[in-house]
Formats: structure tokens, C-alpha cells, sequence
């Protein structure tokens, strides 16, 4: 460990227990597996298991579908690319699409698909799907009774199954509507299992062909799969260690804990100087309906580019926070009634008036409706946010695209609101989040 562990860490301190585990391809050592553990801890019971599964995982992956070591004695560009991908992975989307990516590409059109359970078990949740049948798939849900991908996640084990369309024993991938014209002739499925043994969704591998798959392609899907899930657990203990932080994973903006502190510090200023201080909600037209046609994936994408719009506009002083699922929050001290008005238009222009392009290639338009409230009353501070979402709330329900905003003013004899900023929007554009609720990217389970 002192040979290794400083190169990496700088120092050994703080560490107990060191494990290094080889990585062998073709009788060749091509990878080390690090374990360290802080001092004073344990492995958990499940470690060892663990451990054998992460080594026999990457061996496979390299053995049964990988190209094999060239004849000058370098490394697979394949097999490096899906682990570099895979470390390199920021969030859930790019970690999916790294590991659909490379089984795309291996086995070639073939269809890789990765589906999540619903919150209650009952639905399968399409995430992303690459490949001929993926584009009717994006942002779909299916019941976990009504295919073989929910029969793997019901029973929690791989399946493989060729000539899916003779016979008697004709069976569908998702359901009856998932592929109506029966196309699917093979498939691979495995659990995607996190955490100590918790099936949330499925990796699907599909192609064309009524005998498209081989008994020795299991073990490389089986593989890639229990290679997302490691790395999906990765990121679940970064965003955790993010959320400790205030910021949001997705976007990079702070969080609603953040927005809640930002606005109990403008009341001091309200007080010492007397200047006025706006508070906007901005809620994203339709989400929902964004999430169903370009799939959670392009989702986040949208998100993501829509708050970088409206961050741009934000000014030295302002604070832009994600509030919920498809809602931002902004707090623009000095801005009075008028200015935030003008501020309002403004961010709906910027959102609106170009097309967001996605990843796939997909234009999508998007607009925004906007509820605010401004005051310059200290005592009236804490009131914003609620206010703004009550002036959201009957903008939207006017129509898309619309903007209202409030004032607060003294109103005598009143009590000090201490109420403070209100929880979180209802999220009503997405199914939840993988890593919290609420903020982030699309959940797990």
C-alpha cells in the first residue's frame, strides 16, 4: 500500500485496510482493482462477493465479445474505451449511454436498451434505447407483467431467449405495443441490481435475427450490466457528497436549501438599505410532455441547457437555483416591480427563441411561464417565494408562455412573517430522480 496508495492519494493516512485485485486477459495482468477502507472500518459482509464480481465482470467483458490482443501486444481500444467511459461518467445519462454505446457497437443492429422500475415496482421505465428500435421507445413505460423484461425484473435473473416470434410460444420484449410488428426475433436481458441486491431496472440487448445471440453473449451483457450498476452506486455516493455541498447535480446550479438561506440573507439587506428585492419562479411548458417525446435522457438535456439560458442572465448579484423537478428559482435583489417585469420577458425570449438541439441530432422548442413577486418591505422577504408560486400558479393557468408578477407592500399592524420560503414545486414533469428527490436526473427507483 505505501508503494501505491500516496501516488494516488498523497498520503496513506486515514486508510486501515488496502486490497489489490488483478485484472487478467489472456494470462496477462491489464487491470488492478483498488479497494481502500478508512480506519477503523469494515468491509460489509457483502464485500468479498463484491469484489469476485467487479474482477470476473471486466474479465468477461474482455474475454467472451472484445477484440483480443493485437498482434503487436496492445490493449483492446474497445476495452479500454467502455472502463475509460465508464470512470469518466459525470452523471446517470452518460453512464447509460457509455454502456449501451459500446454493446451497440459490438454487437452490431442490435438494439441496447436500459429501463428503470417505477417508484412502486409496477411499471418499467424506459431510459434510453439505442439502436432500430430505440426512437419508438424514448420516454415509454411499460407494466412489469407484460414482457420478458419485466419477468427479469420480477425474478431477478438474466434471460436469454431466441425465436421470440415462433410459434406458440411467441412473446414480446416490453409488451404488445412496444413492438407491433414483431420485429424482435432474440434477446439478452439482465437485472440491474444496486445497492445489497435491489433490482431496479433491466439492461435489454435485441436484435433482428431468430437466432441472433450465441450462449457465449450472455456473460458479456451480464457483464456490462453489473458494470453500470457499480458505476451507477459510484455516483449515487458523489451526488450524496454533492447534496452535502448544496448544488445540484444535473445542472450545477445550487440547491433549494441554498435558495432558502439566500433569501433569509436578503431581509437584512431589505432592512439596512431599503432596496427592493424580486424573487421568480420559472416553470418549464410542458415537461412532461418533453420527457415522453425525446425520453428522459433528452430530458435532462433540456434541463440542463435551459438553466444555462436563464444563468446567463442572472447578473453578478443574482442567484439562480433549481427549486424542483422542472422548476428554477431566482433571487434578484434590487430589482423592483417594473425591472422584474422587463426581467421576466427577458428570460422568456432567451428560452424560447432558439430551438435546443439534442444529442441525437432532435430540435426540440421549449418556453417557460414565469410567476414572481417583488417587495421592499424587510418584513415581507420571506413571503416572496410563496407569493411567486401563487403568481405562477395563475399564469399557467392562463395558457404557455405567460408571465406574472406581484408586490408586496406594508400593510399596517401585520406580524412579522417568519414563514420563510415554501417546500419544492410538485415535480409534474418527471418521474422522480435517481439520486434524491426532487432535483437531479431521472430516478432509479
Amino acid at each position: 500500500a505505501d508503494g501505491i496508495v500516496p501516488g494516488w492519494f498523497g498520503s496513506t493516512s486515514g486508510i486501515g485496510r488496502f486490497e489489490a485485485h488483478p485484472v487478467l486477459w489472456s494470462g496477462v495482468c491489464e487491470a488492478v482493482l483498488v479497494f481502500a477502507f478508512a480506519a477503523g472500518s469494515e468491509p460489509a459482509d457483502h464485500f468479498e462477493r463484491l469484489a469476485g464480481e467487479v474482477t470476473g465482470a471486466i474479465e468477461s467483458i474482455a474475454r467472451y465479445a472484445l477484440p483480443g490482443r493485437s498482434a503487436g501486444g496492445g490493449r483492446s481500444p474497445v476495452f479500454e474505451r467502455v472502463l475509460r467511459a465508464s470512470a469518466a461518467a459525470g452523471g446517470m445519462s452518460q453512464a447509460v449511454h457509455a454502456v449501451l454505446d459500446v454493446l451497440g457497437s459490438t454487437f452490431e443492429g442490435s438494439t441496447a436498451t436500459v429501463a428503470f422500475a417505477s417508484e412502486k415496482g409496477n411499471r418499467l421505465e424506459v431510459y434510453e434505447s439505442l439502436g432500430p428500435l430505440g426512437r419508438s421507445r424514448a420516454g415509454r413505460d411499460f407494466g412489469v407483467e407484460e414482457g420478458l423484461a419485466g419477468w427479469v425484473v420480477r425474478h431477478g435473473e438474466p434471460l436469454r431467449r431466441n425465436r421470440m416470434r415462433s410459434g406458440d410460444r411467441a412473446v414480446r420484449t416490453f409488451s404488445g405495443t412496444d413492438d407491433p410488428d414483431r420485429r424482435t426475433g432474440s434477446l439478452i436481458a439482465c437485472p440491474l441490481f444496486l445497492g445489497r441486491g435491489e433490482c431496479a431496472g433491466v439492461l435489454v440487448l435485441e436484435t433482428f435475427e431468430d437466432d441472433g445471440f450465441r450462449p457465449s453473449d450472455e456473460p458479456i451483457v451480464s457483464a456490462m450490466t453489473l458494470l453500470l450498476g457499480l458505476n451507477l452506486e459510484r455516483l449515487i455516493a458523489l451526488e450524496k457528497r454533492r447534496e452535502s455541498m448544496g448544488r445540484d447535480s444535473l445542472t450545477g446550479l445550487p440547491g433549494h436549501t441554498d435558495f432558502q438561506e439566500h433569501v433569509r440573507s436578503e431581509v437584512r439587506e431589505v432592512r439596512r438599505y431599503g432596496r427592493p428585492v424580486t424573487v421568480l419562479l420559472i416553470d418549464i411548458d410542458g415537461f412532461a410532455d418533453i420527457n415522453r417525446k425525446v425520453g428522459h435522457r433528452g430530458g435532462d438535456e433540456v434541463l440542463k441547457a435551459v438553466s444555462a439560458r436563464i444563468d446567463d442572465l442572472m447578473g453578478a448579484t443574482g442567484l439562480l437555483a433549481r427549486f424542483g423537478g422542472d422548476c428554477f428559482a431566482a433571487c434578484m435583489p434590487g430589482i423592483d416591480h417594473v425591472a422584474a417585469e422587463a426581467y421576466a420577458e427577458r428570460i422568456s425570449i432567451a428560452v424560447s427563441e432558439q430551438p435546443y438541439v439534442l444529442s441525437t441530432g432532435e430540435e426540440i422548442h421549449v418556453s417557460v411561464s414565469i410567476g414572481g413577486c417583488t417587495t421592499h418591505t424587510d418584513r415581507r422577504v420571506g413571503a416572496l417565494p410563496l407569493e411567486a408560486e401563487r403568481a405562477l400558479e395563475r399564469a399557467r393557468s392562463t395558457g404557455r408562455s405567460r408571465n406574472l408578477i406581484t408586490q408586496l407592500t406594508t400593510i399596517p399592524h401585520e406580524k412579522p412573517d417568519r414563514a420563510g420560503p415554501p417546500p419544492p414545486p410538485e415535480d409534474r414533469g418527471r418521474t422522480g430522480d435517481l439520486f434524491h428527490s426532487g432535483d437531479g436526473e431521472n430516478r432509479i427507483g
